[in-house]
């Protein structure tokens, strides 16, 4: 009986692993596309016309809050999309809006690494850091609507890394279109 319990035990943590590595398997090239406003209410397609991504409209109880985190979606939107011209553009308005808002300085620092880069996994491995800070300037900021953070278990090696969306759909944004589907909602911030 014990050695039936152990296969069975292997069957299933094999089935769980595949499982994850064909749902974190996906390679289909579907770009994260992003209209800028304060209000988040637009929606996306994922490559398939059908296929429409609904977006949650958050208010913050200070309105450059708002700002900042439109920034940090943009910048996102970009590295889903692994364009570096691009995310170090997006970058560059969020170090703009942080300086006029006078936020703290990890956030600074987070966003002036991307802008500075245009190395696309260099800019990956600032946008974590950049998860982290924004999360904190989030926290208890929302007055209604919902912020996703989103995982990845895969990115960095195994190691795995958040970030922040407006949708509950999964765009990757450490491996977008090698791994655009790969990851899962961690937490809803409200």
């Amino acid at each position: 009986m014990t050695k039936m319990k152990t296969i069975t035990a292997k069957i299933i943590l094999t089935s769980a692993i595949l499982g994850l590595l064909i749902a974190c398997g996906n390679n289909k090239k579907q770009p994260e596309l992003r209209s800028v406003s304060h209000e988040k209410t637009a929606t996306t397609t994922d490559g398939d016309l059908n296929a429409v991504a609904q977006k949650t409209t958050t208010s913050f109880k200070q309105n450059e809050l708002g700002t900042i985190y439109n920034n940090y979606l943009d910048v996102k939107a970009a590295l889903v999309n692994t364009d570096a011209t691009t995310a170090q553009a997006k970058a560059t308005v969020m170090v703009t809006t942080l300086k006029e808002t006078k936020a703290d300085q990890k956030t600074l620092v987070a966003a002036l690494a991307i802008a500075s880069n245009n190395d696309i996994n260099k800019q990956r491995e600032s946008f974590e850091a950049l998860t982290e800070a924004t999360e904190l300037l989030l926290k208890n900021a929302i007055s209604s609507g919902e912020v996703y953070k989103q995982y990845c278990p895969m990115a960095f090696d195994g190691r795995g890394a958040s970030w922040l969306s407006d949708s509950k759909e999964i765009r990757n944004p450490y491996f977008g279109n090698k791994m655009l589907k790969c990851g899962l909602v961690k937490e809803t911030l409200k």
